[in-house]
């Protein structure tokens, strides 16, 4: 070979996966190991994978990664070599992965706030990034070792869609709106609008409303109200509270997994939810529609994090640094049908599901639509408030 022909860079790649191969072959004790290579990741990252346990622990959403193969047959594109995500994870780099789930952000930081929870990557909502890391809950990111960070698109790479790039990296996006069903609420002057589900009296005991209350609750009526999901006045709080005490003996439930379900079965006929659980719901049953409503809603975006307590911070920035390849975030989003913020992904996406207004919505739909920030003193008190007294009652 000629050394004239190899840049310091290539020299670095090849070394790195050559070190890699070498570890996991060692760890593995397999001549496959030995000859996987790991271009993408960078060499001090490999080293210091190679220091810790080789294994990891994540905490995420349910139903939010490629749990199956995503094929040809099925989605309409072969991703296989990229899914399931976590069985290629481990095939590639030797790393156990524990992986566990939780149905909302609150359940989520009540696991992870006291410390000791033993999660190494845990993935957060916008609006709870900064709070967790005014709380020190969170380890800054080495950006060095994050080489796929240059897939995302530009506007995911900071404020306002992205999250502080300094401790999140952006995993999966879409909008809060409602899922209905066609045959039952078919004509309704009402739909397109959150009023039917504010007022739609003929649906009582057909009407769900996500649990978090305190968010998407009050977020929704502030919205029906005319006024900014980020309003933090006294007045205008209250009034959205007000409309969901008025709301309340319509409503079946306050919950979120479980309601794709009851959807499926035409047990719930209307419910305030996420696109992607609506797309779950309707392959179930066709019936099941999903409605960006008029009056706007949230934009919001999941991201990867490091608890500050991890012990594994090198194999939580290679797990990341894996989710960031073009191929595995593909896979991902295909699977769960949600919106990927990695621009490079996106040619892999069927088109099905790349040109779905529902899971990539227009300018123009989302032209009343904002991302959530969490307030800070009366108005969140107010908001948990008006939360716990409508569960409570």
């Amino acid at each position: 070979m000629n050394r004239a022909q190899f840049s310091r860079r290539e020299f670095l790649k090849r070394t790195g996966a050559m070190m890699f191969s070498l570890y996991l072959a060692r760890s593995l004790g397999s001549s496959r190991a030995l000859a996987r290579t790991a271009e993408d990741m960078p060499i001090d990252l490999v080293e210091a994978v190679t220091q810790e346990d080789g294994k990891l622990n994540v905490f995420n959403w349910s139903l939010y990664i490629a749990e199956d193969p995503v094929t040809e047959e099925e989605f309409g594109v072969d991703l296989r070599d990229a899914t399931p995500t976590i069985a290629r994870f481990e095939e590639e780099f030797g790393i156990r992965v524990t992986y566990d789930t939780f149905e909302s952000q609150e359940e989520m930081l009540a696991k992870v706030r006291p410390g000791a929870s033993g999660y190494d990557v845990v993935v957060v909502t916008n609006y709870y990034v900064p709070q967790m890391v005014g709380l020190k809950l969170l380890r800054p990111l080495k950006r060095e070792w994050l080489t796929n960070w240059q897939n995302l698109a530009a506007r995911f790479q900071g404020p306002p869609f992205g999250p502080n790039p300094d401790y999140a990296v952006p995993y999966l996006w879409g909008v809060t709106g409602y899922a209905y069903n066609e045959k039952r609420v078919r004509g309704n002057p009402r739909l397109g609008s959150w009023e039917l589900l504010f007022k739609g009296r003929e649906y009582r005991g057909r009407i769900t409303m996500l649990d978090s209350l305190f968010i998407d609750g009050i977020n929704a009526a502030l919205k029906l109200l005319g006024y900014s999901l980020n309003e933090t006045s006294r007045e205008a709080l209250l009034a959205a509270g007000d409309l969901l005490f008025a709301q309340k003996p319509l409503i079946r439930a306050y919950l979120a997994g479980p309601v794709r379900d009851l959807l499926a079965a035409e047990e719930v006929w209307l419910a305030q939810l996420w696109s992607g659980d609506t797309l779950a719901a309707q392959q179930q049953n066709p019936a099941v529609q999903f409605q960006l409503p008029k009056e706007g809603s949230d934009v919001w975006v999941d991201s990867m994090t490091i608890l500050a307590e991890s012990r594994r911070p090198a194999t939580a920035h290679l797990w990341m640094n894996y989710i960031l390849r073009a191929h595995v975030h593909a896979g991902i989003a295909t699977w769960v049908a949600f919106a990927t913020p990695n621009e490079a992904a996106l040619r892999f996406i069927p088109e099905q599901q790349r040109t779905s207004s529902i899971i990539y919505p227009t300018e123009a739909e989302l032209k009343n639509f904002e991302l959530f920030v969490l307030p800070q003193g009366e108005a969140l008190e107010i908001r948990q408030r008006i939360a716990d007294e409508l569960l409570s009652g």
